[in-house]
């Protein structure tokens, strides 16, 4: 490596570079100090940054062996300081510089490289202004061979630099929205939607990529990664909210990246596919709904019956309730145009540096013409809950692409995720776009209410329990919409009550069950079933002297965690102390008379691993006229199964009796109906 400006490394780039953590450099240098190889003293220092001579420390790294990486002295360039005449502008200028020439650039002088730029672009859409304006030109042209040799290429290289520009929040550039992981599903989405256009038997059309908001070029690198779509095409037409500096920035980034992009997207019957990223990267921004909206419902004017748009937003503004009134009427708006053929909201953990926010994506085509707006349908999903196991990404591409099916082909696909929902009644019931839905171990919403009635009278029967009538409900009845509600709009309503746990230091509580002057303890390992509940308690005086404001429950109060899992029991005995992280959740007596305690802790245990946000949990209500029936049942159903529980356990301990006694001699068992086995012509020891 040599430049006559030597390329340098800060400490926190060395250990990149070595692939180690950043202490790791500091005891380095201590250690090596008075060894027969030193580390590289600083050669200058920027504010309070050392700076180190990138040759030398990736030749000692070599020589010494230290570090996680073998090719150290290769990649220095990729993690050096950018020079300091070197703005990110110029570096991604002389990059595409290289792609559009296919040439190295060091040893040209600064005339030449101006005069290769003006060539490029003879129109001054991307680079030539930013080459022409670098000051020490020769000097950042070798530096971006450098880089491109360590990074293995333009590409690798530019995103490599546009990776550390964002982290540094340079001259205000926006993080993105979506993170790795979001950018992968989304771009999966639409290459299945690409791949839906075709217009005759023999020819696949893959779809052009229309970005026409200049947020979508993650999305479209994404998909130009794949051989599939080696040719394909972005259109920036009438690319809005997007300044002039920023579109240079985007034209560059993709033509670095081979792919072609048209200012104008000309008449074309190849299905055109519009790609949308909305929404603020910043955790501290308000969100602007109705701008989010509006560029939506501009997106969707501009779609005729060969085009689609996969469009990315806050869950608050594309499926969410509390929209402020105009821009829940320009959402209302999209959904009477009978576009919106897909709504789904999908987990956190997609959007860029804020992990527990949710995205809703939406999917947009012609509305079906020989379908009459009342009998329109979007498919909907809320997957807020919902686990990514390794199908995740396949089946939720899966099901999107199904719903721009006609009506016959949407009914025959076996959806994993979405359901159909007539947009009538989207529009009428307001709101969320999405209904929570409750788990399928909470629900049996898909049975026949006489298949239900016909197999509880038949366990009932089996099993010998009390006999209770079990009948259909009246179609009035069964017709209604579900007494759904989350905890968080039931604490809001005044319908539950909420109560910390109590923290309780570990010399508090002792395993030993509860007796005179104490009461026992319900934590997470009590809710979750590792402790059975009892074995460990607490002294009452001494509860009350070291927590003065501390709670015990009542009958009937529902003990949930979230952690490791949701879980709930109910204590049907109360005066029990709950233990933090544990929590209590009290129906109100004077609240609605819909909540039972059983249904609430099974709508709890229902949740999946990863759902924590517990006030948005759904929880069910009863018809306040079968609740008293319902919880004298299954308290029939839970003294049954204590019977059979205290059954099993005298099995086993008669079970241990004898298989012990025999085997000691203790025992001899007398069964004259049970035939001798034994071998006579063995004898006995």
């Amino acid at each position: 490596m040599s430049t006559a400006t030597p390329l340098v490394l800060t400490m926190t780039e060395i250990a990149a570079l070595a692939q180690v953590h950043r202490p790791v450099v500091s005891t380095w240098r201590a250690r090596s100090a008075t060894s027969e190889h030193p580390f590289p003293g600083p050669i200058s220092q920027r504010g309070s940054q050392l700076l180190f001579d990138a040759g030398d420390v990736s030749r000692w790294l070599t020589d010494t062996g230290h570090g996680n990486n073998a090719s150290a002295d290769r990649d220095a360039a990729a993690h050096a300081a950018i020079p300091s005449s070197a703005s990110f502008d110029a570096i991604t200028a002389l990059l595409t510089l290289r792609v559009a020439t296919g040439r190295s650039l060091s040893g040209l002088s600064d005339a030449e490289l101006i005069d290769h730029a003006d060539a490029a672009d003879p129109d001054d859409a991307m680079l030539f202004r930013e080459v022409e304006a670098t000051p020490n030109l020769g000097t950042v042209a070798r530096y971006v061979d450098e880089l491109v040799d360590a990074a293995y290429g333009e590409a690798p290289a530019f995103e490599r630099i546009l990776s550390t520009h964002r982290q540094k929040r340079a001259d205000g550039t926006p993080a993105p929205v979506l993170n790795a992981d979001g950018i992968h599903l989304v771009a999966g989405v639409a290459k299945g939607l690409a791949l839906t256009s075709t217009h005759d038997d023999s020819t696949e059309r893959l779809a052009e990529l229309v970005d026409s908001t200049g947020t979508a070029t993650d999305v479209t690198v994404e998909i130009a990664r794949d051989e599939r779509f080696e040719d394909i095409v972005a259109s920036l037409d009438g690319t809005t909210g997007t300044d002039a500096h920023a579109l240079r920035r985007i034209r560059r980034r993709l033509a670095v990246h081979k792919i072609t992009t048209r200012d104008q997207r000309p008449d074309s019957d190849a299905r055109q596919l519009h790609l949308a990223i909305l929404g603020s990267s910043t955790p501290a921004a308000a969100v602007d709904a109705v701008g989010i909206l509006s560029a939506i419902d501009e997106i969707a004017v501009q779609l005729d019956h060969s085009q689609l748009a996969l469009i990315v937003g806050p869950s608050a503004v594309l499926s969410d309730a509390d929209l402020d009134r105009t821009a829940d009427e320009v959402r209302s708006g999209v959904l009477r145009s009978g576009q919106l053929r897909a709504i789904i909201r999908l987990p956190a953990g997609f959007r860029a540096g804020m992990p527990r926010q949710s995205l809703t994506l939406w999917v947009m085509g012609p509305a079906h013409p020989d379908v009459e707006l009342a009998d329109r349908w979007t498919m909907i999903a809320d997957l807020s809950t919902a686990r990514r196991d390794p199908s995740f990404d396949t089946d939720l591409i899966s099901d999107v692409v199904a719903s721009l099916g006609t009506h016959s082909t949407v009914r025959a696909h076996a959806f994993r995720f979405a359901r159909l929902a007539f947009t009538r009644q989207l529009l009428a019931r307001g709101g969320s776009l999405v209904q929570t839905p409750t788990s399928g171990a909470a629900t049996r919403s898909n049975q026949s209410a006489v298949e239900d009635s016909l197999r509880a009278e038949t366990l009932m029967t089996e099993l010998g329990l009390p006999n209770v009538s079990v009948a259909p409900a009246p179609p009035e009845v069964h017709s209604a919409r579900p007494r759904l509600a989350t905890i968080g709009q039931r604490l809001d309503s005044r319908q539950l009550c909420y109560i910390a746990g109590n923290r309780l230091t570990a010399e508090l509580v002792e395993s030993t069950p509860a007796a005179s002057g104490r009461v026992r303890v319900i934590g997470p390992d009590e809710v979750l079933g590792d402790r059975i509940v009892g074995s460990r308690s607490v002294d009452r005086l001494q509860f009350s002297s070291e927590l003065p404001s501390g709670r015990l429950t009542e009958p009937g109060d529902v003990v949930f965690c979230t952690a490791p899992s949701p879980a709930a029991i109910v204590d049907r005995e109360g005066l029990s102390v709950v233990q933090y992280p544990a929590r209590i959740l009290r129906i109100r007596p004077d609240g609605d008379d819909e909540l039972l305690p059983d249904v609430l802790a099974a709508d709890v245990n229902a949740r999946s691993a990863s759902d924590t946000t517990w006030r948005a949990w759904p929880s069910r209500g009863v018809d306040p006229r079968q609740r008293a029936t319902l919880s004298a049942t299954l308290d029939s159903l839970r003294d049954e199964r204590a019977a059979i529980s205290l059954h099993l356990a005298r099995l086993d301990e008669l079970e241990s009796v004898l298989v012990d006694g025999v085997a000691h001699s203790r025992l001899t068992l007398s069964a004259p109906h049970v035939a001798d086995t034994s071998d006579p012509s063995k004898g006995h020891p």
